[in-house]
């Protein structure tokens, strides 16, 4: 059997949706992972044009300064200070969206934790289903064997009974209604008024009954006789 098979419909849904849940954040945490990289390599770009080429080249520009008139002089710092402000505005908005990815991959590793843990509480429930189902189809079986035992002992009983041949006719029906337990009561003592007669041999017992039976018949003829 299916272990999913013992779960109640509510939580085989719940199980399958912490499944879906799983491979769905486990995607996002990769591509979030991914972008984080991107954006990295991008940062270090930039900060690496900052620091070394933008820095190379306003010394350049200094040298340049020095050697050209004031308005072309003026001309060129313009430039030069737009350019690095839009670069330093770049290397800005980069850092921005380095945080909010790096943000981004914090909150889905703290769901995909969530979510894992959720399904580690549903497994471990699982495995306390099928432990119980394990327990209970151990139980069954001894339950089984032991009325398998007592219904032979029973047959045992009876046969033993029968092979007396003591018994009246209406024996079996006297006892048919008792219970398992009432029966065993009943051949308890029956075994116990038996022992005290162990001396005596089944034909002599056999002899016994018999004449007790005609005498009853005699008793009773007599008796309609005596009304007649």
């Amino acid at each position: 059997m299916d272990l999913m098979e013992q779960l109640s419909v509510q939580d085989q849904l719940e199980v399958d949706k912490l499944n879906d849940d799983i491979r769905r954040l486990t995607q996002e945490n990769k591509s979030a992972f991914s972008t984080r990289m991107r954006l990295e390599a991008e940062k270090n770009k930039l900060e690496n044009l900052l620091t070394n080429n933008l820095i190379r080249r306003k010394d350049e520009l200094v040298q340049a300064l020095q050697e050209i008139s004031v308005e072309d002089r003026n001309r060129q710092l313009e430039n030069s200070k737009s350019e690095l402000a839009a670069i330093e505005a770049r290397v800005e908005e980069v850092n921005r969206q380095f945080k909010e990815t790096e943000k981004k991959v914090q909150d889905l590793m703290k769901k995909q934790k969530t979510a894992q843990q959720e399904m580690e509480k549903w497994k471990a429930k699982e495995k306390e289903i099928v432990e119980r189902i394990e327990e209970d189809a151990k139980d069954l079986e001894k339950m089984a064997s032991k009325q398998n035992m007592l219904q032979n002992k029973i047959q045992e009983c009876s046969k033993k009974i029968r092979d007396l041949a003591l018994l009246p006719s209406d024996a079996f029906d006297k006892y048919n209604n008792y219970s398992s337990k009432q029966l065993f009561k009943e051949m308890e003592k029956a075994n116990s008024q038996l022992k005290k007669y162990s001396h005596v041999n089944k034909k002599a017992l056999d002899q016994f009954m018999s004449f007790s039976d005609q005498k009853e018949k005699l008793v009773k003829r007599k008796e309609e006789l005596d009304r007649g």
